[in-house]
């Protein structure tokens, strides 16, 4: 994820701690809105494909 903020400019990558630095509380309140954002946007992913795939499930195979 982290060559996508090479590519993109608007990409917002979650606050990572480690052993000797842990999470502030607004590093963590920050992690939770990103996963919420995250969560709704890969539901909607899902319900499209799962749209898209039944809307094309008796079509006929033209080659």
């Amino acid at each position: 994820m982290q060559g996508l903020q090479k590519i993109h400019a608007k990409v917002k990558l979650p606050h990572r701690k480690t052993k000797k630095k842990p999470l502030i509380k607004e590093q963590k309140q920050d992690n939770q809105k990103l996963a919420s954002q995250r969560a709704v946007v890969e539901n909607v992913i899902g319900l499209w494909s799962y749209f898209y795939s039944a809307a094309n499930y008796n079509r006929p195979i033209l080659y």
